[in-house]
């Protein structure tokens, strides 16, 4: 009597196994929304002209202006900055990549100039590098495409860039509006404009 007791235990144990792991199986694919994945650059556009790559020119077109060849001393070098290095993909978190981490974050690998002075003057800036900025974001969806940005770094970050939106066009494209620290190599100095960012889902 006492073994049949127990396999009628075992029976109704099993059930409630299966749907337990069933119900955990569909919340953890639920997690992998159809915003995760990597995105790459397709425009950058400035509210006001900057020249950020030291030719004498202003322009509202800053993915032009970071992309092309950058003056020092009447020489130009090229290969800063590319749209095509994932370096500067952005990575919008979860992933499939990131085991059970299901948490929601963004990391933008936005293109920063790194300015350096030559003989610490002033009046002789020279861009050293870009590096990948803004990359430690959470996020979370709120009604008519508008995904809403919480800074999890704001001591840091917000010297930067602030004020930081996204608006999704559908599921592979979405916007980027921000206020933006650039320096402008005409003025000689670190001014801040509205910056907007159209990416793209990469391939």
């Amino acid at each position: 009597m006492k073994n049949r007791k127990l396999s009628l235990k075992k029976l109704l144990l099993f059930p409630a196994i299966f749907i337990g792991l069933s119900n955990c199986q569909k919340d953890d694919s639920a997690e992998i929304n159809d915003f995760s994945g990597y995105y790459k650059i397709v425009s950058i556009n400035s509210s006001i002209p900057i020249d950020c790559n030291n030719d004498g020119i202003k322009s509202n077109n800053y993915l032009q202006e970071i992309s092309s060849p950058h003056r020092l001393n009447n020489e130009f070098s090229d290969g800063f900055f590319r749209v095509d290095n994932p370096r500067f993909f952005v990575e919008v978190r979860p992933t499939k990549s990131n085991g059970d981490n299901y948490a929601k974050r963004i990391a933008f690998n936005f293109p920063h100039q790194y300015i350096m002075f030559i003989n610490d003057n002033s009046e002789m800036p020279f861009l050293s590098f870009y590096s990948s900025e803004l990359i430690n974001y959470s996020y979370e969806f709120m009604e008519n495409g508008v995904v809403k940005i919480k800074d999890e770094n704001p001591e840091f970050q917000t010297k930067t860039a602030n004020n930081l939106t996204i608006q999704r066009k559908d599921k592979i494209e979405f916007e980027l509006n921000m206020n933006k620290k650039i320096f402008d190599f005409v003025t000689k100095k670190w001014v801040e404009s509205n910056i907007r960012v159209k990416y793209k889902r990469s391939e």
